[in-house]
Order: structure tokens, then sequence, then C-alpha cells
């Protein structure tokens, strides 16, 4: 898939300096047989993921990365999971490197106790969507005010894909597109999400941000679908896999991960996917303790919230 060029931004909220025309071309999700394949597989192969990250470690060791001392190195190259290694290629790993890099700055420069946040994006109109990345520390909910804050400023998540590292800082990508199924031209609603974030993890939220987590329920809802959920404790030692299948509209990433906020859950990765208005999602989840969670009437009670939310 051709992309098109762009720099990484220099600064938090920076956009990129090579930024082309609008495209017209509707965005490049998977198909549903794709999408049910990965839902039927969704686990690393082998150790494919250890070699991916070695080879390019070995890079990273001949071309280092200006400002990016061999201790963050290390934290990052051994405390991402394996489904990270597994699909990170080396331009992406040099852009969320130097986003955590920029983002522990902030933590030591902050003078206040606010959590502080790092908001980068590049364009892919070829593509239609523009990526976004959010790096910060985790905490519950947080996954639940990006989506809600994207669905308020118009904008529909095409994917994501959601990462937290061993020190417990995430490093979640967003492939968004607005309602003509054009990548997000504009930097000034980027630039809105961003503020929106930061107030949103603020001590005490800001009122902006907090009306945004509550405006995509006032919008008109289509169900094409019945909403379909599923738990996997097989498959993952750590994590308990809950997939979820229901109709795209404004705001359902932000229900869904609201209910698993309000049942305790932590996410630790989560692969989202929308193909033909249809949602098929996959989250990485534990419980208070960060285990699998085993009981089944709390499953069961998640679930029966869960399709409630989506619908």
């Amino acid at each position: 898939m051709a992309r098109a060029r762009s720099e990484i931004p220099a600064a938090s909220g920076a956009v990129s300096s090579e930024e082309n025309a609008p495209g017209h071309v509707r965005p490049r999700v998977p198909s549903p047989a794709k999408a049910n394949k990965v839902l039927a597989a969704p686990f690393p192969g082998g150790a494919r993921w250890e070699a991916n990250r070695n080879e390019l470690r070995r890079h990273i060791a001949q071309h280092p990365v200006e400002e990016i001392s061999s201790e963050e190195l290390d934290a990052h190259f051994d405390g991402m999971p394996p489904r990270y290694w597994e699909r990170v290629n080396e331009n992406e790993l040099v852009w969320g490197l130097q986003s955590v890099h920029r983002f522990l700055y902030g933590v030591v420069a902050s003078p206040s106790a606010d959590t502080p946040v790092v908001v980068n994006w590049r364009y892919f109109p070829d593509e239609g969507y523009t990526k976004v990345l959010v790096c910060t520390w985790d905490r519950l909910g947080l996954l639940a005010k990006v989506a809600a804050y994207i669905s308020a400023l118009q904008l529909n998540i095409v994917r994501a894909e959601v990462y937290t590292r061993a020190d417990n800082l995430v490093l979640d990508t967003f492939w968004l597109c607005n309602a003509e199924q054009q990548h997000v031209s504009d930097p000034e609603r980027l630039r809105q999400l961003a503020f929106l974030l930061e107030g949103g993890l603020s001590e005490t939220p800001s009122f902006a941000s907090t009306w945004a987590c509550e405006a995509h329920k006032f919008a008109p809802r289509s169900d094409h679908i019945a909403p379909n959920v599923a738990f996997n404790n097989e498959d993952s030692p750590e994590h308990t896999i809950i997939t979820v299948e229901a109709s795209e509209r404004p705001g359902l990433l932000h229900d869904m991960l609201e209910v698993l906020s309000e049942h305790r859950l932590n996410i630790n990765e989560a692969l989202i996917d929308t193909a033909d208005d249809v949602a098929h999602d996959i989250l990485f989840v534990t419980d208070e303790r960060k285990s699998k969670v085993m009981d089944t009437q709390r499953l069961q009670a998640i679930a029966r919230a869960l399709a409630e939310a989506v619908m």
C-alpha cells in the first residue's frame, strides 16, 4: 500500500511539514472476511515478534535516533508487548520513540501535578486517513475519553492500536477520517483533540472535555446488526480477550470502553477495525489485580452491559 510521505512532527500537536491536498478515496479498511480472520486468530505467531524486535534494535544501533538515550531504548525494547513488535515498522518505531521522549521531557518539565499528554499526527491522503498518536501515562478510562473526544469532533475511527508499556506508559495510534471518509486535513480539528484530551486528563477536568464525553449520546442511532460479545480466556496467558461486533455509530467505542471502565477492567491492548459500517474490536483486558477475569457471573454481567451499551 503506497503511503504519502510525511515527516515526524517536531512537537506535541505539531503538524507534518509535508501536507498533501485532501484525498477523495474511501479508507482502506479490512473486508469482513479479513476482519473475521483477525478475530479468529488474533495472536502473535511463534517468534516472529522477537525477530522483528531484534532486527529493529540492530537497525537503531546502526542509525541512532537523535536525543534518544540508551536507557530510553532499553525501556522501550524491553517494555513494549509482543503484539507491538509484530506490527511496528522502523518509521513508526522512531515516531513512537520521539513521542515517548517528548512525553517524558514534559513530565520532568511540568510545574503542575497534571499529567502531560503528547498528541502527534501524520497525514495519509492517498489512503484516506490521518494517523494520530497519543502518549501519556495509563489510567482507568483513558481510552474511553479519547474515543469520546474523537466522536465529539465528528471524526471516525477507522482503526486503532492500543499498547501499554511495562512502565505504565501508553502508546495509542488511531486511524481517523472525516464524515466524507477522507483524511483529516484540518490541523485545527486535531489541535482541538489535543486540547480536549489535555483538559480531560487534568486533576479537575475542563468543562469542554466533560461535555465532549457526552455529546455523542444525543446523536440518532441506526442498528444494522445485532451486537455480538465473546470472551476468550484460553489463548492469552495474561489477558481475558473480549471480541465485540456491532453496528458502527458515533460514540460506539466510547460507550463500549466506558462499560469496561465501570467494571474496573484495564485495557492493555486493543485492535479496533471497522468494515462496511460494522465494528470488529478485540480488547485485551485484566481485572483490578492485573489478572484474567475468570468469574463466570462477572463475565456474564460485563457481556450484558456491553451488549446494551453498543445497541
